[in-house]
C-alpha cells in the first residue's frame, strides 16, 4: 500500500498515484474515477471610488481546485486494508507537528497535473459493507478528495496555455 519512493511526475506504471511529498510515501488509486472536477476561483476586492455609482474592481487572486471520489476496496477479509488507506489519506490534512507545516502531495494523474503541487484541503468518508464478526470495518469506503493546487511560483497566463499540447 505506502511504500518509499523518489517521485518522478514522468511515469504512473498506469496508475493514478498520491504522493506525500514530505515522506515520499504514496498510494494507488485502485480505481480509476468516473470523473475529476477542475474549478478556478478568483478574488476580486470591490474598491469605491468617491463620487462614482459603481465601484472598481481589483484581482486579488485566486485558486485552482480539483475533486474526485474514490473507492477504497480492503484486501482482507477484515476490512483493516480499507480502513488504513482512507486514515492515510486522512492524514494528508494534517500539519507535521515538527516543522508547523501542512503536507503537500502530487497527483499523478497520467500526463495531467504533472508540474502541480497540491494540498488536500477537505476529505470525506462513506464507509460500507460492513462484516458481522470481523470488527465492523468496512469492505468500502467511498472518499471524496478536495485539493487546491499550491503554486510555489505564480502561475501566469501563458503558463496555463502552455501546458496545451494540441
Amino acid at each position: 500500500m505506502e511504500e518509499k519512493l523518489k517521485p518522478t511526475a514522468s511515469s504512473t506504471d498506469g496508475q493514478i498515484w498520491i504522493i506525500d511529498l514530505r515522506s515520499q510515501q504514496k498510494i494507488a488509486v485502485q480505481f480509476v474515477p468516473d470523473e475529476l472536477n477542475v474549478s478556478r476561483t478568483v478574488s476580486i476586492a470591490n474598491i469605491n471610488n468617491v463620487g462614482k455609482n459603481n465601484a472598481g474592481h481589483h484581482f486579488t487572486g485566486g485558486s485552482k481546485e480539483l475533486s474526485f471520489k474514490i473507492d477504497i476496496l480492503a484486501d482482507d477479509e477484515e476490512g483493516k486494508t480499507a480502513k488504513m488507506r482512507a486514515k492515510w489519506l486522512e492524514s494528508l490534512t494534517y500539519q507535521d507537528e515538527a516543522t508547523g507545516k501542512y503536507p503537500n502531495v502530487l497527483l499523478i494523474w497520467g500526463t495531467q497535473y504533472k508540474n502541480a503541487t497540491w494540498i488536500v484541503s477537505k476529505i470525506s468518508f462513506k464507509e460500507k459493507l460492513f462484516i458481522p464478526g470481523k470488527n465492523f470495518l468496512p469492505q468500502m469506503i467511498e472518499a471524496n478528495i478536495t485539493l487546491l493546487q499550491d503554486n510555489a511560483k505564480n502561475e501566469l497566463v501563458e503558463n496555463v496555455r502552455g501546458d496545451l499540447a494540441w
